[in-house]
């Protein structure tokens, strides 16, 4: 806990507070406040003396909108000391955020840093609303739509990995040939097919780059979903992962050209994952997406027997799965968790709400 802060609220005063202030974080809203991690867990807050001669109003705009939320903003009466003790005991009273550095007292910038809480470890034995409330958090900014989102490509040949990047940006475009797709509403990040000169087998060397000269796709993360829409005359076939390692044949999700199609809902795997947490789900959230260029995919043949292969993942679902082995799921056996829903906090109910309010 913070020093010299009010006693801690109720489990309502909690998920108000942790709500608002990731929305607000989010929201771009404040000047200086904002994520200073791609997997958002970590955030700054400004934080200037009220006492320096250089403070202005911008500077206080956080804490006053805390007060205004919170209820506790008199118009007409400005106490800006007043808000910042309303906050700094609200960040205190949630158990939701732990301070990590102290830059208060930095001339030019100054500010402090905490990290948003999902270990079970960091709650008081049998506190279990602060888990459900912190999980919920995470899964409202998951999908909160992310300028930044970091999505994993890797491109396979013959199964031979021959490049991988991370995406940035919400419009992501494969290609082989330069960019000469019409101009996109938003800038496109160019993944760039690699040249095929490194395969073993001249044939298999020809096929592939006759195929990647007609290859295009692009890809769109809105709405919670990412999208595919197949630009060039090179089919396109589109599975989950887990639909590939079953005995029966995987799914024809052919790309239709110029049309868009849904390959990943997050809100999905927000759901696989609250299950799979909770135990009531055996296998692990799916969120690995494969494409197949110029192939469909079989249960005869191995995705790894494939000319051109790319694999996505979008790197908040790894994390966020990640943290939950670390409360202890097991993805072998996920009967063994301990963890459950708390009863004042019905976890699907506040997703669905959640879902309402987005439209």
């Amino acid at each position: 806990a913070l020093p010299g802060c009010c006693p801690r609220g109720g489990p309502a005063q909690k998920l108000r507070f942790g709500q608002w202030l990731l929305n607000a974080i989010n929201s771009g809203n404040y000047r200086g406040l904002r994520w200073i991690d791609p997997a958002r867990t970590t955030f700054r807050v400004p934080w200037k003396h009220n006492a320096r001669k250089d403070i202005t109003s911008s500077d206080l705009e956080v804490f006053k909108g805390w007060a205004k939320a919170s209820g506790r903003y008199e118009e007409g009466f400005e106490d800006p000391a007043k808000w910042k003790t309303n906050f700094r005991c609200a960040l205190s009273s949630t158990h939701l955020f732990n301070l990590e550095e102290d830059n208060s007292k930095r001339g030019d910038d100054p500010h402090k840093v905490f990290s948003v809480h999902l270990h079970k470890g960091d709650f008081p034995a049998g506190d279990t609303p602060h888990q459900d409330i912190v999980f919920q958090l995470h899964q409202d900014t998951l999908l909160q739509p992310h300028q930044d989102t970091l999505l994993d490509v890797t491109i396979y040949y013959r199964g031979k990995l021959f490049h991988q990047e991370e995406v940035g940006g919400s419009h992501c475009l494969l290609t082989y040939q330069p960019c000469s797709l019409p101009q996109a509403p938003c800038p496109l990040h160019v993944v760039h097919f690699p040249s095929p000169a490194g395969m073993a087998d001249r044939k298999q060397r020809r096929i592939t780059e006759k195929l990647l000269r007609v290859a295009g796709l692009q890809l769109e993360q809105r709405a919670q979903k990412v999208f595919a829409t197949r630009r060039e005359k090179c089919k396109v076939f589109w599975a989950l992962s887990q639909q590939l390692e079953g005995v029966e044949e995987p799914p024809p999700n052919l790309l239709c050209r110029d049309q868009e199609t849904p390959i990943f809902d997050f809100r999905e795997f927000c759901t696989e994952l609250r299950d799979f947490r909770n135990g009531q789900r055996r296998r692990s959230p799916d969120f690995t997406i494969y494409l197949c260029f110029g192939q469909a995919f079989s249960k005869a043949k191995p995705k790894e027997s494939k000319l051109i292969l790319v694999k996505l993942v979008p790197k908040l679902c790894e994390y966020f799965y990640e943290q939950v082995l670390q409360e202890g799921a097991s993805s072998l056996d996920s009967r063994s968790i301990s963890l459950q829903l708390s009863k004042s906090f019905d976890l699907m109910e506040l997703i669905e709400q959640y879902n309402m309010q987005l439209g």
